[in-house]
């Protein structure tokens, strides 16, 4: 039996960012968040999460697999941005892999971002 998913199971559109040069508001070039991918079909599967105490304040992190069609050029220092009807979700890219080294997907081991956490490239 094949190890395939279906083309329906990848139901979000999702944009991988890379690290580069952006402008800022005041139109100078700053280290910043790039859009890479726009718009690609992806699915999104939560494997885990915890709470934890660290520096005097409560902490959480969310960890998951995204699966998408197979894209030779990730790395592991981009991200994953996934807008929902109630703002954004940021997946940072911990791993990835080619299932059985074959090239038809990719997987995406991340760490979801929460808001507080969010920082600009190079901070």
């Amino acid at each position: 039996m094949r190890n395939r998913r279906r083309i329906g199971e990848l139901d979000k559109k999702v944009t991988i960012q890379k690290p580069g040069l952006v402008k800022d508001e005041y139109g100078d070039w700053v280290e910043g968040w790039e859009d890479w991918k726009k718009r690609i079909w992806a699915s999104i599967e939560p494997a885990g999460g915890r709470e934890f105490w660290q520096s005097e304040k409560f902490n959480s992190e969310a960890t998951g697999e995204i699966h998408i069609r197979f894209q030779p050029e990730v790395k592991s220092n981009m991200r994953v941005i996934y807008k929902t009807k109630h703002g954004e979700r940021i997946y940072n890219i911990e791993y990835f892999y080619h299932p059985k080294e074959r090239k038809d997907r990719t997987v995406l081991i991340v760490k979801e971002m929460l808001e507080s956490e969010v920082e600009p490239v190079g901070k």
